[in-house]
């Protein structure tokens, strides 16, 4: 901009402009208009110039690569993801952040991977687990490729072991019985529901149900069904008869209270019962592991084991597909093996002497 400043008798044309080097706002004071103009001039070609290379500059330039932070957290914002699997995998995702977080996403080797499983190995980490959380890393790189985010997935094609899992026999009843009488008391109602109606225990069934999904008058308890566990939202299981006088009294209690929820601790909703599981453990003596998930392993064991129908324990269970039971749920018991070596057929002989 050229401005006319008539005191300044020897440079009254003054231009003002943004240097193209420093960014910064001059001015500069000329003798005749005509020079202003040409120095004007020359000014906005040199501005002109420079945006034109920083256009081209950006053009080339590709776009700045997401860490592994910004991927996961992609992922979970945007993935659809069941609210139970999101929070599992936040969880695991954790591990993945302290080692990989601030990594860009595309720089990521197998090796890189190799080393954070021997890392999991030392601290004592399952290797199912460790698979686990390698695959959360492996779907959220896919996702950020299929969005365009990353260019190119630094994982594709690698193999790592996955480790066998490992298949844990539900408690015995003697052993569910210790563990009963060295719980407190919501973790007796965990112990009762699990062993003897099979949910899902977790948030996803048995911690969301209400006494409202009672009906006591009938002995049906109206499961809620986790978001795999079918098409309907619930699912009816019949009560044992000689539960209800358990869930009776525990109505009673919690009714009187203001309480809702059947598991619940100090009026509150619970979301974890591991804790007191495994300081009931303790106090029971029963040392093997086991987990609170072992009751519904209990309940599938113990029903085809005393000769229930297949396809009933499965529709309990929230099963449409009965060979699941078959597969992950049934446990062959001790009884069952030696009703096995004692119905075999006995050679006529007599001991050696």
């Amino acid at each position: 901009m050229i401005e006319y400043l008539p005191r300044q008798t020897e440079r009254p044309f003054r231009v003002t402009f943004v240097s193209a080097g420093t960014h910064s706002k001059r001015r500069v004071s000329f003798a005749s208009e005509e020079a202003a103009k040409i120095f004007e001039k020359a000014q906005q070609e040199l501005a002109a110039r420079e945006r034109e290379i920083l256009r081209r500059k950006r053009k080339r330039t590709k776009p700045e690569s997401l860490t592994v932070n910004e991927v996961l957290d992609c992922y979970f914002a945007s993935a659809p993801l069941r609210e139970i699997t999101k929070k599992q995998s936040s969880y695991h995702a954790r591990h993945l952040r302290a080692a990989f977080g601030v990594r860009k996403a595309d720089q990521l080797t197998p090796s890189d991977i190799t080393a954070f499983s021997e890392a999991q190995k030392v601290l004592g980490v399952m290797q199912t687990t460790i698979a686990r959380r390698i695959s959360i890393l492996r779907s959220a790189l896919s996702f950020a490729v299929s969005r365009g985010s990353l260019a190119v997935h630094p994982l594709h094609g690698a193999m790592f072991p996955r480790g066998k899992s490992r298949r844990i026999d539900p408690p015995t009843l003697c052993e569910a019985q210790k563990i009963f009488e060295a719980s407190p008391g919501h973790l007796k109602r965990v112990i009762l529901l699990g062993l003897y109606a099979g949910p899902r225990i977790g948030p996803s069934e048995l911690m969301r149900l209400r006494w409202c999904d009672i009906d006591l008058a009938n002995g049906v308890i109206h499961m809620p069904n986790a978001a795999k566990g079918g098409n309907s939202d619930y699912r009816d299981i019949p009560v044992r008869r000689e539960l209800l006088p358990y869930l009776t009294r525990w109505k009673s209690h919690d009714v009187l209270l203001g309480i809702d929820y059947v598991i619940s601790w100090a009026g509150k909703k619970v979301r974890s019962i591991h804790g007191a599981w495994r300081r009931a453990l303790k106090r029971s003596g029963v040392t093997r592991r086991l987990t609170p998930y072992s009751l519904r392993h209990a309940f599938a064991t113990n029903a085809l084991a005393s000769g229930a129908d297949l396809g009933a324990t499965a529709a309990l269970m929230g099963h449409s597909d009965p060979s699941m039971i078959l597969r992950v749920y049934q446990h062959v018991q001790e009884s069952q093996k030696r009703e096995v070596i004692e119905k075999l057929p006995m050679l006529t002989c007599e001991p050696d002497a």
